[in-house]
């Protein structure tokens, strides 16, 4: 059998053991849920009779649970909780089971979910409110601790039932991560149906003061849980496209290394001018290639903040890019910067960062001087490299931190990926620090990179380095 095959059958085999855990998982909460469910129906309190609350109840119950606004996949609780238990608490329990039921299948039905997704969550929500019922209706005194407890008991019994399901199809981490989530909203939409019930049994006017209060409740809710959801879609697609940038770059990085070599075996042999020239201009094609392999490389691992506990020396990175430095003869490069300015971020990143930010300055400075300094301010380390090279139009400056792009000046004088802020920046803000560009033309460019300081102790030390004269 054929790797894809292998692969196939691994995952069908994973999907029919899912199936069957789920399936297991259903049966177990219709098993636990539809004796408590019962139990609460058949519990009716001497003298409570059919009230005709329970039209509107039905109705508002029904509407809730239909979700004109639906929430992101995974948000499961809506309004209809604060209304059953709100039932479960003024209706008789065979009448709130019964009204609850009926909604949560109008609703289910209308909007297409299978039977025993259907069957699950009639189960569970009939058991939370039955529970409800059975508690409240227990004659526990205090009332208020009848009703902290009914409320318990509804919460406890929606999020056992639901956490089930959501265990058998995507294990623990996922089932503790929806508990998680999902127990504050849950029990504040009970709180808010327990409020209703307590104004209803005062003054039955006054619960229409909190049809604002709910509303705005939901729709907050499930604009949160939609904007999860886009943050969860935006990650999973970031993260896939650096890994593709990551795999594609290393692919890419052994052939031209062995083409660079190769050619330039190729260029040592005597050859015509014409066919020299050729393989020249292939060489420096393939180096050309190499080094923007090599910043995409860069690119894809910049966004990854570094592994907690992990250190880098700012002040020992913009030493090491201005010893790298490649100035154009008589332009000075001076490093202002204390003995040691520790920050959470690799050394690998730091010296991306600062080599990128002093490689772009003397690549633009046609005469006069760079400054690289480092220092602290306040809680944070500051890295700023300015320069008297040929400055930013205005209109570009919004740019120049986004991938690939390279201003009209930029092109004129060199060659370049048009990566290299793009990294600073995503390197930065993934560390939580910021960066900001000022320029001028014809008076130069200041980058300005602020970063969380690790509290360390800071010497002074000033270094000189350059290829002109003060």
């Amino acid at each position: 059998m054929s790797s894809g095959g292998l692969f196939r059958a691994s995952r069908g085999t994973a999907a029919t053991g899912t199936r069957r855990r789920v399936r297991l998982a259903a049966a177990g909460v219709m098993l636990g849920g539809v004796p408590i469910a019962l139990a609460g129906a058949l519990h009716e309190p001497a003298g409570w009779t059919w009230s005709p609350l329970g039209i509107p109840v039905w109705i508002i119950a029904t509407i809730a649970l239909l979700r004109p606004f639906e929430p992101a996949p995974g948000e499961k609780f809506t309004l209809g909780a604060s209304v059953a238990f709100f039932s479960a608490l003024v209706l008789p329990g065979a009448t709130a089971v019964a009204l609850i039921v009926l909604a949560v299948l109008a609703a289910r039905i209308s909007q297409g979910r299978s039977v025993l997704s259907t069957a699950v969550n009639v189960t569970t929500v009939a058991a939370a409110t039955a529970a409800a019922s059975l508690v409240v209706n227990a004659g526990l005194h205090p009332r208020a601790a009848a009703l902290a407890l009914a409320g318990a008991a509804f919460v406890g019994m929606t999020l056992l039932g639901v956490g089930a399901m959501i265990l058998a199809s995507g294990g623990a981490r996922t089932a503790a991560a929806f508990i998680r989530r999902e127990s504050l909203p849950t029990a504040t939409l009970v709180a808010l149906g327990g409020i209703a019930a307590l104004l209803w049994r005062l003054d039955p006017i006054t619960v229409a003061l909190l049809i604002a209060p709910l509303v705005s409740l939901e729709l907050g809710l499930r604009a949160a849980a939609r904007q999860r959801a886009m943050m969860t879609a935006l990650e999973e697609a970031h993260e896939t496209q650096r890994r593709f940038t990551e795999d594609a770059a290393h692919e890419l990085r052994t052939p031209l290394t062995a083409l660079i070599g190769n050619l330039d075996s190729v260029r040592r042999e005597a050859l015509d001018p014409l066919a020299a020239d050729a393989v020249a201009d292939a060489q420096r094609v393939a180096a050309g290639l190499r080094r923007l392999t090599e910043r995409l490389l860069a690119l894809s691992r910049s966004a990854a903040p570094s592994t907690a506990g992990t250190a880098g020396d700012l002040a020992d990175a913009a030493r090491e890019a201005v010893v790298r430095a490649t100035p154009r003869a008589g332009v000075t490069v001076a490093l202002l910067a204390p003995a040691t300015v520790e920050v959470p971020v690799s050394a690998e990143l730091l010296a991306a960062v600062a080599g990128d930010l002093v490689a772009n300055a003397t690549a633009y400075t046609e005469r006069g001087r760079i400054e690289v300094r480092v220092e602290v301010v306040g809680d944070e380390a500051r890295l700023a490299v300015s320069d008297t090279g040929v400055g930013i139009p205005h209109h570009e400056q919004a740019r120049v931190f986004d991938c690939f792009f390279r201003g009209a000046g930029a092109r004129t004088l060199g060659e370049g990926s048009g990566l290299g802020l793009a990294i600073v920046r995503r390197v930065v803000e993934a560390h939580g620090g910021s960066v900001s560009l000022t320029s001028r033309i014809g008076e130069g460019t200041s980058v300005d990179v602020r970063l969380p300081l690790r509290p360390v102790s800071v010497g002074a030390l000033v270094h000189e380095a350059g290829t002109g004269t003060e």
